[in-house]
């Protein structure tokens, strides 16, 4: 057996390992882990401009944040707009961006961000506008239904406090504000099973209720949410201006749920150092095999037998016959 095949075969067996030792999070339970990841199309109207498009939420990692494990969601989307703006006819592209922090244990927000960059022409003039903004919860905002028994007129509430910051830039100009925001979130079910069809298929849901209040100013929304899927179907917020948001296409229950991030971790150190022990014990052993099989003994000359070698004749003398032929007689002289 070569070393490499050794240290190969340690390896597989760390990771099988790995495999075998749970990762201290519910994300196990949510089966949610990285590169899950759900795609939606929307569409939003505001005062006669249109914006349609695709935006991503992507389980990008798993990691630690002040002692707490957390995964961070990337998302990403694009798409156009048009219409009106201040009676103009308008057209652009516009493009989205930002990152949630979320605990594995229930999939609560930590934090978030966001930017929409357009771009923007009008009567052969182009403009640019960016807004963003930056949130962060204390406590975690619960706004996920899917971390525990799902019942019919069941109310979930989530009280938090939060920071936020707020900028917008147009034609270079940026114009920024902060807040310190208290609020909660009121998720009712109002239906525990409704057949919802969207681009990605047809999915048995549960409709939710949201109700969320940020210093006394409460917007509604209407979710669908699946088990199959891990997330939401479809929002309906047309209260806030988006006229839909439906799932185009998703990946969950797929992806690593941290296993291995969490086998440095806790509970798991002295289980995943005792399996270090044993390669490595697996790996000296199998070199001190070969370094043996490798030496090689000093070749010992055969004995010889104790037979007396006779002299060479002399001249005249016969040449001793050879074995099993029989001796030949003396030649007498030549006569002259």
């Amino acid at each position: 057996m070569s070393i490499t095949r050794v240290v190969s075969g340690s390896l597989a067996v760390l990771m099988l390992a790995s495999l075998m030792i749970p990762a201290n999070s519910a994300g196990d339970d949510l089966e949610i882990g990285v590169g899950d990841y759900w795609k939606y199309s929307f569409e939003a109207e505001e005062e006669g401009m249109i914006m349609d498009g695709s935006l991503e939420m992507k389980v990008d990692k798993a990691d630690t944040l002040d002692g707490k494990e957390v995964f961070y969601l990337e998302m990403s989307g694009s798409g156009e707009v048009s219409g009106t703006m201040e009676g103009m006819t308008i057209s652009g592209t516009l493009d989205l961006e930002g990152e949630q922090v979320r605990l594995r244990s229930d999939f609560d927000v930590i934090s978030e961000d966001g930017e929409m960059t357009m771009e923007i022409g009008a009567m052969g003039i182009s403009m640019d506008m960016t807004m963003g903004y930056e949130m962060e919860y204390s406590p975690s905002m619960d706004d996920f239904i899917g971390d525990g028994a799902i019942t019919l007129n069941s109310v979930q509430t989530s009280e938090f406090n939060a920071t936020a910051e707020y900028w917008t830039t147009i034609l270079g100009q940026t114009e920024s504000d902060s807040e310190t925001v208290s609020g909660d979130v009121v998720m009712t079910v109002v239906d525990e099973s409704i057949p919802v069809t969207v681009p990605a298929g047809t999915f048995d849901c549960c409709k939710v209720k949201v109700e969320r209040t940020m210093n006394a100013s409460t917007e509604t929304v209407y979710w669908y949410y699946s088990d199959e899927v891990g997330f939401y179907v479809k929002q309906d917020m047309s209260e806030m201006g988006l006229v839909d948001l439906e799932l185009e296409d998703y990946s969950f229950g797929e992806g690593d749920d941290g296993g291995i991030v969490s086998m440095f971790t806790g509970d798991n150190l002295w289980l995943t150092l005792l399996i270090i022990v044993v390669i490595v014990v697996i790996v000296a052993v199998a070199i001190a095999m070969r370094s043996r099989r490798g030496k090689v003994p000093t070749p010992m000359t055969p004995p010889q037998p104790d037979v007396q070698v006779p002299p060479p004749p002399g001249p005249g003398q016969p040449q001793a016959p050879p074995p099993g032929q029989p001796a030949q007689p003396p030649q007498s002289p030549p006569t002259s």
